[in-house]
């Protein structure tokens, strides 16, 4: 028996599309492959999701807020 196992693409692709957009596990002939396609999806769902928050956050911390007109009166 090997060690090596090779991947089915079709699997590892619906294991990353599942992962990255939140769905449930579900069973696949190759279960193997779409393990370790939804840890890649995660992966990636993850790192998208900080990036995200990221730009977000710092977008209000360096708007421009223009100083107050003095009253008319």
């Amino acid at each position: 028996m090997s060690i090596y196992h090779i991947l089915d693409p079709k699997a590892w692709t619906q294991g990353f599309k599942d992962a990255y957009a939140g769905t449930p596990e579900r069973e696949v002939g190759d279960g193997l492959s779409y393990a370790s396609g939804r840890i890649e999806g995660e992966a990636l769902r993850v790192k998208h999701r900080q990036e995200y928050e990221r730009v977000l956050f710092s977008a209000r911390r360096v708007r421009h807020v223009p100083p107050e007109e003095p009253g008319h009166g």
